[in-house]
């Protein structure tokens, strides 16, 4: 579980006010969903979607864009999209096209997902 700040308390932070609160939210707990019709996975959080956008051609999965309103940056959420994608590529038999720099990224830290790329 990864703590962080409200949205009026990171605001608040912004403008060097001192008032905080603390929400948590368990990442475990979120459920990304496949979005077929939208070509996105998406995670539903605090009134929130977060969102991985691809495009799918003949045995290849390119994401193209990840999305997290900044209410919900810095809790994973990202990483867990990327994830779902790249297993859903894997379970599918697709090679992958990291257009997204983030989806990019995520693979470079994560060699176990380079087999994948095209």
């Amino acid at each position: 579980m990864q703590l962080a700040l409200c949205l009026p308390c990171e605001e608040a932070l912004a403008y060097d006010r001192v008032q905080r609160c603390a929400v948590t939210i368990d990442t475990n707990e979120l459920a990304v969903r496949h979005n077929e019709g939208k070509s996105r996975f998406e995670i539903d959080a605090e009134g929130h979607v977060a969102e991985l956008v691809y495009r799918l051609e003949p045995g290849v999965i390119d994401f193209l864009h990840t999305g997290v309103p900044k209410s919900l940056e810095g809790r994973g959420i990202a990483g867990k999209l990327a994830v779902a994608g790249l297993e859903y590529a894997r379970a599918s038999g697709l090679r992958v096209v990291a257009t997204c720099p983030y989806v990019k990224s995520y693979i470079e830290r994560h060699p176990e997902y380079k087999d994948l790329l095209r």
